[in-house]
C-alpha cells in the first residue's frame, strides 16, 4: 500500500508543478484571434445549447469543452469567458504532463518518465499552447490518452482497452482532426506492429492487425462523425459544408507548398529555439544508440515526429503551435539517453542535471519575459479600445486577422483587404478600391493601421497600390502586436493609425 502511495508522488508532483507554473503565466487576455472566437462560441454554445463551430473543421469538442468552463467559471465568479479557455489550456496541458509520465514509464522506466515529463512540462512551444484558450492542449491531451490505453492493450490485449483508446482519439479528432489524420499513419504502425511477450505471438498476424486496426479506426471515425454531425445538418443554412471546404482546399492546396524550402526552415528554426543545438544532437544520438533496442517504438516515434512535420514545415501559415504536437516524441527520445546516464554514478547525475538546464531550462527563460509580459498585458483588447476612442463613430477601418478583436473590444466597423496579392491578379485590389471610394464618396472615414498595411504583403504590392491611389495622414500609434510569430518572435510594437485621403 505504501509502495503504491510513493509510486504516486513523482506524477502528481510533475502534474501539480506544470499545473501552477501555468496558473501563474496563464494569459490575460485573447492572445489568438482563435481564443477570442472560441470563448464567444463557447459562450454561444452555452447560452443556445447548440454548438457553434469555430474556423475550419470546426472543432466542436472543443468548443464544447470551452462552454463547460465557461459555465464552471461563471459559478466560481468568473464572467470572462476568455479567462475560461485560457485555463481549459492551462489544465488539459497540465493533465498532458501526468499521462506523459505513464506512458514513458511504462515504454522505459520511471527514471526516463521524470525527465521526459520536465523537458515536456517546460518545452516552449508545449508552454505556449498551455497559456490561451486553444484546441491544442485538449486534442494532444486525448492523443496521450489513447496512446496509453494502446500501451496497455499491447501489454493485455483486450476489446474494452481498444474500444477505449478509439474514443479517445475520437476526442482527439473532434477536437482537431487535421492533427489526428496526421497521427494516423503513426498510431497504425504502433498499433498494427504489435508484440506480445508470448513467443507463439511475436509473429506478425496481418489478419489480426488489418482486424485491430478496423475496430480502433471505426470507432474513432465514429465518434469524430457524431460529433461533427450538429455541424453537418446545419451546414445548409450556417455554411458550414463551404467553410470546411474552403478550410481544406488552402491547407492542402494554396498554402501548401512543396517547391520551397523556406517554410521548412521557419519549422525546424522553431524546434531549435525550443531545445538548441545541444537537444538537437541528444535526440539524434538518442534515437540511433536506441533503434537496435527498440526498433519498433522508435520507428512509431520516428513517424509521430516526421508526419506532422512535413506537413506543416510545408504550410504558408507556419507558426510554432503547429508543432507542439510533435514535442512529445522529441523529449521522449532525448530523455532515454539521459535516463541511462542517469544509473551510472552521483557524476552522471549531475551531468544529466546540466543537460535538462541547457536543453529545457534555458529556453523556457528565454521566452519567460514574454510569457510574463502577457499574463499581465492585454494588447490587442487595449489597442482595439484605443482605436474606438479615436475614430469617428461611423469610420471604417480595414483590417485583416486583428478585425474580431477590433468589432469586439471597440465595436469598430472593419472591412477586410485582398491578401496575399500578386501581380497578376489585379480584379481583387480594383474591387477593394472601388469598395474604399464608395465610403469616401459618402463621407465614411477610413482608416489603416500598420498590420492592415503590411500583413500578407511580402513583395508590397498592396501597400504600393495604396499610397498610388490614396494620401495616408498620420493620426496617432498605440502598441499592439499579431500572433503569428508565435511566442518566438512575437516583438509588440507601435501601431500606427493612419487616415485614407484623396490626392
Amino acid at each position: 500500500m505504501m509502495r503504491n502511495i510513493r509510486s504516486q508522488i513523482a506524477p502528481l508532483t510533475l502534474f501539480l508543478s506544470s499545473f501552477l507554473l501555468r496558473l501563474s503565466l496563464i494569459y490575460k487576455g485573447p492572445f489568438h484571434v482563435d481564443c477570442l472566437r472560441l470563448s464567444q462560441n463557447a459562450e454561444l454554445t452555452l447560452s443556445t445549447l447548440k454548438i457553434h463551430y469555430q474556423f475550419g473543421t470546426g472543432y466542436p469538442l472543443t468548443v464544447i469543452i470551452g462552454s463547460i468552463f465557461v459555465f464552471f467559471a461563471r459559478a466560481f465568479g468568473v464572467d470572462d469567458p476568455v479567462i475560461a479557455v485560457n485555463f481549459m489550456s492551462v489544465l488539459f496541458s497540465s493533465a498532458c504532463i501526468l499521462i506523459f509520465y505513464y506512458i514513458v514509464k511504462r515504454s522505459f522506466d520511471p527514471i526516463t518518465a521524470v525527465i521526459s515529463s520536465i523537458l515536456l512540462s517546460i518545452d516552449p512551444i508545449f508552454m505556449e499552447i498551455s497559456l490561451y484558450g486553444k484546441s491544442h492542449a485538449p486534442a494532444i491531451f486525448f492523443l496521450l490518452l489513447g496512446t496509453l490505453l494502446m500501451i496497455h492493450f499491447k501489454e493485455r490485449p483486450s476489446s474494452r482497452l481498444l474500444a477505449l483508446s478509439g474514443i479517445s482519439l475520437g476526442f482527439m479528432g473532434a477536437c482537431r482532426l487535421q492533427d489526428l489524420v496526421l497521427m494516423f499513419i503513426p498510431l497504425s504502425f504502433f498499433i498494427f506492429f504489435n508484440k506480445n511477450s508470448q513467443p507463439e505471438n511475436k509473429r506478425i498476424n496481418l489478419v489480426s492487425g488489418l482486424k485491430t486496426l478496423l475496430f480502433l479506426w471505426a470507432i474513432s471515425f465514429s465518434i469524430i462523425f457524431f460529433f461533427h454531425l450538429p455541424l453537418l445538418m446545419t451546414s445548409a443554412s450556417d455554411g458550414y459544408s463551404v467553410q470546411l471546404s474552403q478550410f481544406f482546399s488552402a491547407g492542402l492546396f494554396d498554402n501548401f507548398d512543396l517547391s520551397s524550402s523556406v517554410h521548412m526552415r521557419k519549422a525546424l528554426t522553431f524546434i531549435y529555439k525550443s531545445t538548441n543545438t545541444l537537444g538537437i544532437f541528444l535526440a539524434l544520438f538518442g534515437l540511433i544508440y536506441a533503434f537496435g533496442k527498440k526498433a519498433n517504438l522508435y520507428i512509431f516515434l520516428l513517424l509521430w515526429f516526421l508526419t506532422p512535420l512535413l506537413f506543416y514545415g510545408n504550410i504558408y501559415t507556419i507558426s510554432s503551435r503547429f508543432l507542439s504536437l510533435i514535442i512529445p516524441a522529441l523529449v521522449i527520445v532525448q530523455s532515454y539517453i539521459l535516463g541511462r546516464v542517469s544509473r551510472l554514478n552521483v557524476a552522471a547525475k549531475l551531468v544529466v542535471v546540466f543537460f535538462i538546464f541547457f536543453i529545457g531550462i534555458m529556453p523556457f527563460m528565454e521566452i519567460y519575459p514574454q510569457l510574463k509580459f502577457h499574463n499581465q498585458n492585454r494588447l490587442l483588447p487595449e489597442y482595439s479600445q484605443w482605436l474606438s476612442s479615436v475614430t469617428e463613430d461611423n469610420a471604417v477601418v480595414v483590417a485583416t486577422d486583428e478585425s474580431a478583436f477590433y468589432v469586439h473590444f471597440g465595436k469598430i466597423k472593419t472591412t477586410n483587404r485582398p491578401l496575399n496579392i500578386d501581380p497578376v491578379r489585379t480584379k481583387d485590389m480594383h474591387m477593394f478600391k472601388a469598395k474604399i471610394d464608395d465610403y469616401l464618396d459618402n463621407n465614411i472615414p477610413v482608416y489603416f493601421t500598420t498590420l492592415s498595411l503590411y500583413s500578407y504583403d511580402p513583395d508590397m504590392l498592396f501597400l504600393d497600390f495604396v499610397l498610388k491611389n490614396y494620401k495616408l495622414r498620420y493620426v496617432d500609434k498605440k502598441i499592439s502586436e499579431i500572433w503569428h510569430k508565435g511566442v518566438f518572435f512575437n516583438n509588440p510594437g507601435n501601431n500606427v493609425l493612419y487616415r485614407v485621403e484623396r490626392y
